[in-house]
């Protein structure tokens, strides 16, 4: 009853901590990992899941905690986005975008564990560009907000000593902004919230004390409608018309993971892990706009495959290091390439530092997201969007991301 206890009172903390304002992501449109253990060995954590946040993507780690424990991660992405169009470029005003995880783990049984967790994230950009129909000689603001909140509850399972399985269901709200120049008009869409539901299961297999595997899936989340009553098209000596916007009934992408870990050592532990992001048969890749601006939209949004590599070093019985790569394949059709589109790094190097004294830790890891550039093939996804055609991006990412941990 005092372990139930232990658990209703953390997730009334994390509730009640929760605070409607940040955005991150790296790759595309994912996090690389969701502990900061993980983000400092290049988002491993499938085939490891020593933390409290490891559960959002393997539920299954439930059962590799003998104890309650919990863990944070606070994330800082710091975005350098130029535009380049036809009629010039602009780079983006969004110089910082935080974010934050929680999650706490507590045993049940010798067979049951149970978790909860909280996240937020998304992507944030605005440039002020010319266009080349839309106010000819003038800047004009083109932006964008995306946001996500995102609770998971779950329960673990341990049938064998090497066999440990994990499930649990997972809510988010969502929340959609953007001012796009479509041809000659300007499309204003203001705040629009949506609330979406699916699941998650997990597996691990613990081959021997050297060697571990594991693998995932996350569902797509199902959502209602995103809407607004208050969107408006303005074009210049024409007027402003004013209405509903909104999509109706859709998805966020699917994900499948799986990995592997090896421990040649007591003090080394090397990681590997691979992974494939449903994003065309989301909302990100087809959409459907009713409403002021009724008409079949395109993010543009391709599968995504990801491949993550790390390791663990411990120095001492205190002191660790972290580090790794990660690499992913260019998440966005050229097609479909504007100045508020976010992230398309593709290759990312970590390294952290990690300091464990007692029952509790904590450490800060360094992300640097090489250089890329994505230039439209001279189409667009956009109706009526000449100003898009031969544009690029480019962009550079890098984080700075720290945490807290403990045990009860």
């Amino acid at each position: 009853m005092y372990s139930l206890g232990r658990f209703a009172f953390s997730a009334l903390v994390l509730l009640v901590v929760s605070q409607p304002r940040a955005c991150a992501q790296l790759n595309g449109l994912e996090e690389l990992g969701h502990s900061y253990q993980a983000d400092a060995r290049g988002g491993t954590e499938v085939a490891v899941g020593d933390t409290g946040l490891a559960q959002i993507r393997q539920p299954a780690s439930l059962g590799l905690h003998r104890r309650g424990r919990f863990d944070s991660k606070l994330t800082f992405i710091y975005p350098r986005n130029k535009w380049n169009g036809p009629a010039g470029g602009d780079l983006s005003s969004k110089t910082c975008l935080p974010s934050y995880n929680l999650g706490y783990v507590r045993p049940i049984n010798e067979k049951y564990s149970a978790g909860i967790a909280f996240e937020n994230g998304g992507w944030s950009s605005s440039f002020d560009s010319p266009y080349l129909l839309y106010n000819p000689g003038q800047k004009t603001k083109a932006s964008l907000d995306y946001k996500h909140y995102s609770a998971y509850v779950n329960l673990g399972y341990k049938p064998t000593e090497k066999l440990l399985l994990g499930a649990g269901p997972r809510v988010e709200v969502l929340s959609f902004k953007t001012n796009l120049v479509l041809g000659p008009g300007r499309l204003d869409w203001p705040k629009s919230w949506a609330v979406g539901s699916g699941f998650t299961l997990g597996a691990l297999y613990l081959i021997n004390p050297k060697w571990s595997t594991g693998v995932s899936y996350r569902s797509p989340l199902w959502c209602g409608t995103l809407g607004s009553n208050n969107a408006s098209f303005d074009v210049p000596a024409v007027g402003t018309r004013t209405g509903r916007i909104g999509i109706e009934s859709f998805t966020l992408p699917q994900r499948l993971s799986f990995g592997l870990s090896y421990k040649p050592t007591k003090k080394l532990r090397l990681m590997s892990e691979g992974g494939w992001i449903g994003n065309s048969s989301s909302v990100f890749g087809h959409a459907h706009v009713t409403g002021l601006a009724n008409l079949p939209f395109s993010p543009g949004y391709r599968d995504v495959w990801l491949m993550n590599n790390g390791f663990d070093y411990d120095f001492n019985e205190r002191w660790s290091c972290s580090g790794g790569f990660s690499f992913n394949n260019q998440p966005i059709a050229k097609q479909a390439v504007t100045p508020v589109f976010p992230s398309n790094c593709k290759q990312m190097f970590t390294y952290g530092l990690r300091y464990k004294r007692g029952r509790m830790w904590t450490g800060v890891t360094h992300i640097i997201g090489l250089p890329s550039l994505t230039t439209s093939n001279g189409n667009t996804n956009v109706p009526l969007g000449l100003d898009y055609q031969f544009g690029n991006t480019r962009q550079m990412l890098q984080s700075v991301n720290c945490g807290v941990g403990f045990y009860f």
